[in-house]
């Protein structure tokens, strides 16, 4: 159903405009107490979960202000594009910040109330029957149908090292090698979350093979064995089950395969909403809150019987309910995601299909969105996803490279020796795709110098880690921004750096060699964070690698890597923007630097020009 307050928006007189188009506008006042009360309301209950991904307290005391905007349908070349929708956005009263945001997407229907694009659900719990069967048809339909789907993951007789083999109520190890599978395997992704559960070790490798009782299994197993069961699927890959975990040698080994192991897995069971192994792959739900019934609509544009359910494949339900997922801030999760052909995330109040042929949830099995080209920061859906293609333009592919590095870098590793690791199998995927292979902890060779200039974001990370080089934005521990040579595009960019030299060790440690010019500089810290020195007088941004970093003892350099102007102003002397980086001498003698930090500034010739030289930034 819809409560009175959101029901007020649908019958709102429509304001008309001379494009033909209309929209309606309602706004009000309410607690949060009063909003999560609703529990059938369709539009309250999509605020509820947009809430959850708000980093702010939030009690029940706390006031919102909503405003809700119903809109005729888009129009595409003269076709309705989308069905009508309604956008609700919630700021909190007091500080005007915005807060959350969802979109509700309309169907009118018949004196039986029966929708075609929207559909009703009626489990409680994301494990149904009804809810599994929406997997097994889409599922099927991918395989079947979807061109796109079979190329990305064409079969082959490629098997992990292990698979767990689902024979009734047991659940058996089984060595591939050894005893060959007879069809396809799926795969898990889920949070450890600290939980003390089974692990295949050394000692419990012989009672795996053997086989136990699903029921001994952490609940997030149990559910995983169940799905796949109810989907005909007789194997699947847990990693935590099919790799010796107190070896090193076999988890060097396996951490290797990732590619393999999520590329060939038919599907991947994602426990999206789950926080441990111990919490289950399913959740519980209210199925009166995921669907309106029918309800009058009339606002002198519309009128009739409709009914409605949240735009949960638009990027505001998108993000909550996926991308801000407790799931997803897990760092291996990332290449998860993308290196599976298809993916069922069990969210929290429905399942959500993706698949490069189809996105869609239960409540929309057509994918049906109102928003459909607006976009959020993430790893998104896989329709329409070119983050795994390689476009021949460098830049164009760098660009994608940076959406990567911006999603993996907000992402938690309970392991910081996984850095480099818990990516390799996207990179191993686009470096066989690549005309120039070469990739340095993070960076790739083309257009290496303009990779160079990241940048912390927000403060700066929490730390560092010593044994990555100091040029990587592998090296620090938190959120980074990746440039993006793509957005650029338009405008003349001038190097004024060189990567002459890079190595990388095996432990992961390295330098490269750079011929640049440096600039010695110093910094201020009142009024504000910021440079002096020659060419500094427009000065604009400093961002530290680490927020708090240690006192730096060694002398500071401005290195200048490359320049963006607008190509009329290319032939004056007008100042242009400038990125690059903040060097400390480390060691004077060997001619060796570390980075400390990005630096952005107005500049003209005179600001970056000077005589260069090869230096070491380890």
């Amino acid at each position: 159903m819809l409560c009175v307050f959101c029901l007020r928006v649908f019958n709102q007189p429509a304001n008309h405009l001379p494009n033909g188009k209309w929209s309606a506008q309602v706004d009000w006042t309410i607690s949060l107490f009063a909003v999560r009360l609703y529990d059938d309301c369709v539009s309250c209950q999509a605020i509820v979960r947009g809430l959850r991904g708000v980093e702010l307290p939030l009690g029940d005391d706390t006031t919102v202000a909503i405003r809700a905007i119903f809109f005729s349908p888009r129009t595409h070349g003269g076709c309705i594009e989308c069905m009508p929708y309604a956008t609700f956005t919630v700021s909190d009263a007091a500080t005007k910040r915005r807060l959350c945001g969802t979109q509700i997407l309309l169907e009118q229907v018949g004196d039986k109330g029966d929708a075609v694009l929207l559909r009703k659900v009626h489990g409680t719990t994301t494990g149904s029957p009804e809810a599994l069967s929406f997997i097994k048809n889409n599922l099927q339909t991918c395989l079947d149908s979807h061109e796109a789907c079979r190329a990305a993951s064409a079969r082959t007789s490629w098997y992990p090292t292990r698979l767990i083999r689902v024979d009734g109520s047991h659940a058996q190890l089984v060595i591939t090698a050894e005893t060959p599978p007879d069809g396809p395997y799926a795969s898990l992704s889920h949070r450890w979350g600290g939980a003390d559960i089974i692990k295949c070790t050394q000692k419990t490798l012989p009672e795996l093979k053997k086989g136990l009782p699903s029921s001994s299994l952490p609940a997030t197993f149990r559910d995983a064995l169940g799905a796949i069961r109810f989907l005909g699927i007789g194997y699947i890959w847990i990693d935590s089950l099919c790799i010796v975990q107190d070896s090193a040698s076999d988890w060097a080994a396996e951490s290797k395969t990732m590619l393999g192991v999520y590329r060939h897995s038919v599907v991947n069971l994602a426990a999206t909403c789950s926080r441990d192994s111990h919490s289950g792959l399913f959740s519980t739900r209210a199925p009166r809150g995921l669907h309106s019934g029918p309800f009058a609509a009339s606002n002198g544009a519309v009128s009739g019987s409709f009914v409605a359910v949240e735009a949960a494949l638009d990027a505001d339900s998108w993000t909550a309910a996926v991308e801000n997922a407790p799931l997803n801030a897990r760092a291996w999760v990332l290449q998860e995601r993308l290196l599976s052909p298809r993916v069922a995330h069990f969210a929290r109040a429905q399942v959500l299909w993706d698949c490069p042929g189809l996105a869609a949830a239960e409540t929309l099995p057509s994918g049906a969105r109102a928003m459909p080209h607006l976009f959020r920061r993430g790893v998104g859906r896989k329709r329409g996803s070119n983050l795994l293609h390689v476009p021949a333009e460098p830049d164009r592919a760098l660009g994608q490279w940076a959406a990567i590095v911006d999603a993996y870098s907000r992402c938690g590793l309970t392991f910081a020796s996984d850095r480099v690791v818990a990516i390799s199998g996207v990179v191993e995927h686009l470096r066989a795709r690549s005309a120039d292979r070469r990739f340095f902890c993070g960076l790739w060779r083309p257009r290496m110098e303009m990779q160079l200039c990241w940048l912390a974001a927000g403060p700066g990370a929490a730390g560092r880690y010593g044994w990555l080089p100091s040029w990587s934005w592998m090296s620090v521990d938190g959120a980074v921004d990746a440039p993006r040579p793509d957005a650029f595009e338009g405008y003349v960019v001038t190097l004024f750096a060189e990567v002459r030299d890079v190595v990388v060790e095996a432990d992961g440690g390295g330098h490269l060699r750079l011929r640049c010019v440096t600039r010695p500089v110093g910094i201020e810290t009142r009024p504000s964070l910021r440079l002096v020195g020659a060419g500094m007088d427009e000065f604009r941004s400093l961002a530290l690698d680490v927020a708090s970093p240690p006192g730096l003892k060694g002398r500071l350099f401005f290195v200048p890597v490359f320049g963006v102007q607008e190509p009329a102003a290319v032939s004056t002397d007008r100042a242009f923007e400038c990125r690059g980086l903040l060097l400390e001498q480390v060691d004077k003698s060997e001619g060796l630097y570390e980075r400390r930090g990005h630096v952005f500034i107005l500049a003209k010739s005179d600001s970056v020009s000077g005589t260069s030289q090869e230096i070491t930034i380890a």
